[in-house]
């Protein structure tokens, strides 16, 4: 072999070890990254993937997310703003919100009882709760749309006290507290108030015709246009009704309420009443 030969082999074998074999250029790993928001866009964490493949988002803390925006409102995750599965590019997730609001639609019309015995009456009681959704589809401005759903939950409401004897065990009022379901806070507070002597115009202790009479007398005054001086505690015990107005129907039920005294021991007023009027 001469020495151009041996030049030329050497020369060859180097150029053969220095190339990079074509296929070794497939072989490289592409990766993306998914920038993973929070509700106001703010970076939580990025996560590099494969191309090609899923995003594993079980790491993310969804539960920071949660808060308390005011005592009635909780705020929490929903869903992400799109798919993170086969992932081809460098793309952001958003993560979305749901709010959970309890409100006060209606508050209970009954303030004032005549009895210690019976129960607390909610009647006129509203309260909801309100679920907004944020969703991945975009509304015409380009936001993400929210759903809204209502409930009432009036029915699942507790109050502090039930029992019209407990209420009063130990004076004419009382203050009530509605707590929602699982709430430890009362959606709303309010006084009742025990009135024992209703009907009993001339407050002598009794309710009797005398009373219905006197009552009759208030009404022929007042629809004379004459002036019947009344203090506001006379005026309660006369306006049984709870109108506003001392008529006939106010001293119709009196003689009623007398008339059942006569035949039933220690009658009640609510029942009675709420049962006539």
């Amino acid at each position: 072999m001469n020495c151009k030969k041996i030049i030329s082999a050497i020369i060859a074998v180097s150029a053969f070890a220095g190339a990079v074999p074509i296929n070794s250029l497939a072989d490289e790993t592409v990766t993306h990254t998914v920038t993973v928001l929070d509700f106001d866009g703010n970076v939580m964490e990025k996560i590099q993937v494969e191309d090609g493949k899923d995003a594993d988002l079980s790491s993310v803390d969804t539960s920071s997310l949660e808060s308390h925006p005011d005592v009635y409102t909780q705020q929490g995750f929903n869903c992400w703003s799109r798919s993170a599965e086969n992932i081809t590019e460098d793309i952001d997730i958003q993560a979305l919100w749901k709010k959970m609001t309890i409100s006060l639609d209606g508050v209970p019309a009954r303030t004032e009882y005549f009895a210690k015995s019976g129960k607390v009456v909610l009647d006129g009681l509203k309260v909801s709760i309100t679920a907004d959704r944020q969703t991945p589809e975009l509304d015409e401005n380009g936001n993400f749309s929210v759903e809204r759903e209502e409930l009432d939950i009036t029915s699942s409401c507790k109050a502090s006290v039930t029992e019209l004897s407990e209420a009063f065990a130990s004076g004419t009022s009382a203050e009530v507290s509605i707590y929602p379901i699982g709430s430890s806070k009362p959606i709303f507070t309010y006084d009742i108030n025990y009135f024992s002597s209703l009907g009993d115009a001339n407050a002598d202790g009794y309710i009797d015709s005398v009373d219905a009479s006197y009552v009759l007398s208030v009404y022929a005054k007042l629809s004379a246009m004459q002036d019947v001086p009344m203090t506001e505690t006379k005026k309660k015990c006369c306006d049984v009704t709870r109108d506003g107005i001392l008529d006939s129907n106010d001293a119709s039920l009196i003689l009623n309420f007398y008339a059942v005294s006569a035949t039933s021991q220690n009658p009640n007023w609510e029942s009675f009443l709420y049962k006539n009027v």
